[in-house]
């Protein structure tokens, strides 16, 4: 980062520094409560070699998220090698292999298991980084030191703070449902997240690999899904209106000849609306790109894809991105929305849609791939 631009230059450096020393902060295992723990390790999230080598270069390089600056309000794409995308330090060894071979070693075939294991892994992560992510923020006092105070911008303040607040209410969010999945862990129960599995065809080399949570307020196309509710102390006293999160696990994963990307939730209305806009949509596989860029930062796109695209495309790619910090679905999700309707984006990725036979029952996903008889239209169980 170029600190040159800032008023301390030194304070922006320390701060940066600091930040990133609470992102590799170790903590408890997020399995602890299997017992027989041992060292905490860097783990991926994104399997280094099921999911991200396949999107790598020949460099190992693929193109993710830079450090957030929420100094200047910057979110940019980096290259960089893949050992060192998409880490976290939040499982022990013993645990990371024990729990996630399935993942790591083993074909993804969607089966139960690595459908809850992905999910697992994913909501750890994203617990893991919400949990530090208020330290990660300059104070005041820093922010001022950094900038100087004639810059000093007061709608940023309370900016940072609206961002603290809705972090909160992830924080419960993902909570409710780490503690869900952490007793169907201790039972062995994979077939109790629901979980759904939309399967593209891939003719060429995969672009992008992607996992993480987000709490949608709206869905695909700009309606709002998420209500404010009324919140009650536990003696019954009102405390007024506020947002009851829902979780959505989304994961794009390249496999062989297809991407398959997943969503997985608890049982409730926001995350099934989400999900039912998604499949209205006629360019799917854009709907679902446009959710990476707009709600995960936890991805992987191949470079010489990205390098590729003319200047347009790449501007439309950092707006989605840049969005993470600047609010601007929840500012007018309608009109950002309807970027998808503009013609020369919606090529950036079509990835033809395979109407398969995907049977949920009793929440078990069953996959009946149709990629090799391409031409004809499969039917939906």
């Amino acid at each position: 980062m170029d600190f040159s631009k800032f008023e301390n230059p030194k304070a922006a450096n320390d701060f940066l520094k600091r930040s990133k020393k609470v992102s590799q902060r170790k903590t408890l295992c997020a399995a602890n409560f299997l017992g027989n723990c041992n060292g905490i390790i860097t783990a991926h999230t994104l399997s280094k070699k099921s999911m991200l080598e396949p999107v790598a270069n020949r460099e190992n390089e693929v193109y993710t998220i830079s450090t957030v600056s929420l100094v200047n309000h910057q979110i940019n794409l980096e290259k960089k090698g893949i050992g060192g995308v998409s880490t976290f330090k939040g499982f022990c060894g013993m645990h990371d292999k024990d729990l996630f071979t399935c993942l790591d070693d083993d074909e993804f075939k969607c089966t139960p298991k690595q459908l809850f294991m992905l999910a697992y892994r994913t909501i750890s992560r994203e617990l893991y980084k919400k949990i530090n992510f208020p330290e990660r923020i300059p104070t005041k006092k820093e922010y001022i030191n950094i900038i100087g105070r004639r810059k000093y911008n007061k709608e940023y303040v309370l900016f940072v703070e609206k961002i603290k607040k809705h972090n909160e209410y992830s924080i419960q969010s993902l909570k409710y449902i780490k503690d869900k999945l952490d007793t169907q862990l201790r039972d062995e129960d994979w077939n109790s997240l629901k979980s759904h599995v939309l399967l593209f065809e891939k003719i060429s080399h995969p672009i992008c690999a992607a996992t993480g949570a987000f709490q949608p307020l709206f869905d695909i196309s700009g309606k709002i899904i998420n209500e404010p509710v009324d919140y009650y102390d536990e003696y019954g006293e009102y405390l007024g209106k506020g947002l009851k999160l829902r979780t959505i696990i989304f994961s794009i994963i390249p496999v062989k000849d297809m991407y398959v990307v997943i969503f997985s939730w608890d049982n409730d209305d926001v995350s099934e609306n989400f999900f039912k806009s998604i499949l209205k949509q006629e360019n799917k596989s854009l709907a679902a790109f446009n959710i990476m860029l707009d709600n995960i930062e936890n991805f992987a796109i191949y470079p010489d894809w990205y390098e590729n695209l003319d200047d347009k495309k790449k501007e439309f790619i950092q707006k989605r991105i840049q969005s993470k910090i600047k609010n601007t679905i929840w500012k007018n999700p309608e009109k950002y929305n309807s970027m998808l309707e503009i013609d020369e984006f919606k090529e950036i990725v079509n990835w033809k849609f395979l109407k398969l036979k995907t049977k949920l029952i009793n929440l078990k996903i069953k996959i009946m791939q149709m990629y090799n008889k391409f031409g004809r239209r499969s039917k939906q169980a």
